[in-house]
């Protein structure tokens, strides 16, 4: 998707480009939403942190599989990377805190804490979603965002 814009009191012009990924849900496969980075000013669109900031992140799964009368069993594991070198690697945990009642979309999250002394830079945030009950070409979903980590400007 490309979106081009243009200021209507100074007649600028600005531009931005973003690959989709839109997954076939009537497959039943387990699927990811975009990710949802707010920056602290609650602006999900620009997704700049400063350094030792916590970064809460928002996201659905798609069709994950439940068992008889039991929630589905859902691993996620977060990977953070700066120029395309893996800075962390967390273990795969059970997913927390989750609103199941609707098993087919459910809306999950979680945050992380950027170290004081982590460099200004753009870093991608990977998550990776495992259902452990479903099928073996069907349990794991990723997806990834973009961000960058910013020393605040003075007087700001």
């Amino acid at each position: 998707m490309r979106v081009a814009v243009r200021d209507g009191a100074s007649e600028m012009l600005g531009s931005a480009s973003q690959f989709l990924q839109v997954p076939d849900l009537s497959r039943g496969r387990l699927a990811l939403s975009s990710l949802m980075l707010p920056s602290a000013g609650g602006n999900a669109a620009v997704r700049v942190f400063p350094p030792g900031a916590t970064v809460s992140y928002q996201y659905r799964i798609f069709n994950a599989q439940a068992g008889a009368g039991q929630p589905p069993e859902i691993e996620v594991r977060t990977r953070l990377f700066r120029d395309g070198t893996e800075i962390y690697a967390g273990q795969p945990q059970p997913l927390g805190r989750a609103d199941w009642s609707d098993p087919v979309r459910v809306l999950a999250g979680g945050h992380f804490q950027l170290g004081a002394r982590i460099a200004p830079g753009d870093y991608v945030f990977q998550l990776i979603v495992t259902d452990k009950i479903a099928g073996e070409k069907a349990q794991t979903s990723t997806q990834w965002m973009d961000f960058e980590v910013a020393n605040a400007e003075p007087g700001k």
